[in-house]
């Protein structure tokens, strides 16, 4: 039988990635010890078995229940890896559990509960408490609130150059016209290929403002690349700067060079609101993937929205936003 093959055998068969560190098929034992102990009994000589508690952890965790009026319960472990506080918070959700089994014998085990009522409470209302109001506006709409109420505060710096709100807002609305002139819509997505500079700022709020969703492309990643991040998102749109169009993969979509644009931004100061709604895609970004093949990520404006607004993390104060 099984019982019979060595523990020795087993590990040979199994041959598992060895550790000094640790045994090497399991970590953890529970043992219920219901065998009957064997009685001692030698003539003229008393016998008693001695509980040996210096006796050193064979494993990182070791449970040993024995019944004995109920259960007792002897615990051995690796002191480098557990407090003993662990240990017997452990041992009380062991015990709250079987109380549940008890009080709901026919209960299947997915249904007890191991925690007791404070633990419930810090683990559910204190710890994950992580509802919170932000508002229920798309990117673009926010930052336009930021327009309406700072015109003239400066929104973007680029070395000696600086954009304010009000003149951001309106380069940004001459190149979302052009874009919707192109066909972008709602969650579109678009290519953008640039260098961190005021285009940059400009074209991702474009893309925005068109309903649209940026796909941004590295100019430093390999043309293969680009190409594949291109075909893959699904981008009939690309907006890129004159002297990167020789890094340009080929590309059967329209290109939009965004420091030649040729819109007048007073026609357009007043763009129309895009349809795009909260739930709308707002960029895709692309991973390496575990295979090495990239892999895009949407985002819509409301995981946007959610991680900046209302933050606990950093303070925003109104020269960040």
């Amino acid at each position: 039988s099984a019982q019979d093959v060595p523990f020795e055998t087993v590990v040979h068969a199994v041959a598992p990635e060895r550790s000094l560190s640790h045994t090497p098929l399991f970590q953890v034992m529970f043992a219920f010890q219901n065998t009957p102990p064997q009685e001692f009994h030698l003539p003229q000589l008393s016998v008693e078995v001695l509980d040996n508690r210096d006796e050193p952890a064979k494993m990182d965790l070791l449970f040993d229940v024995y019944p004995q009026d109920g259960l007792c319960i002897k615990v051995k472990y690796n002191r480098d890896l557990f407090e003993a506080a662990t240990i017997r918070r452990m041992l009380a959700h062991y015990q709250h559990l079987l109380e549940e089994a008890v009080r709901d014998p026919e209960a299947p085990v997915s249904r007890l509960d191991m925690l007791s009522a404070a633990e419930r409470h810090q683990l559910l209302t204190e710890w994950n408490n992580t509802q919170r109001d932000y508002p229920q506006a798309c990117i673009q709409q926010l930052f336009e609130v930021q327009v309406a109420s700072r015109p003239d505060a400066v929104a973007v710096v680029y070395g000696k150059e600086r954009l304010t709100y009000a003149e951001l807002n309106r380069r940004a609305n001459a190149l979302a016209f052009q874009l919707r002139r192109c066909g972008v819509a709602a969650e579109s997505p678009v290519g953008i290929c640039v260098r961190r500079n005021l285009e940059m700022v400009i074209g991702l709020l474009a893309i925005l403002k068109s309903g649209g969703a940026y796909v941004p492309l590295d100019p430093a990643y390999p043309n293969e690349r680009l190409a594949y991040m291109l075909e893959d998102s699904g981008a009939n749109v690309l907006l890129i700067e004159t002297e990167l169009l020789s890094k340009l993969p080929a590309f059967s979509g329209r290109v939009i060079t965004l420091d030649s644009a040729g819109v007048v931004e007073e026609l357009v100061a007043d763009l129309e609101p895009a349809s795009n709604t909260p739930d709308s895609l707002a960029y895709v970004i692309y991973t390496s993937g575990s295979t090495g093949k990239p892999k895009g990520v949407e985002v819509t404006h409301r995981g946007v929205v959610r991680l900046l607004m209302g933050a606990e993390y950093v303070q925003l104060g109104p020269e960040e936003a």
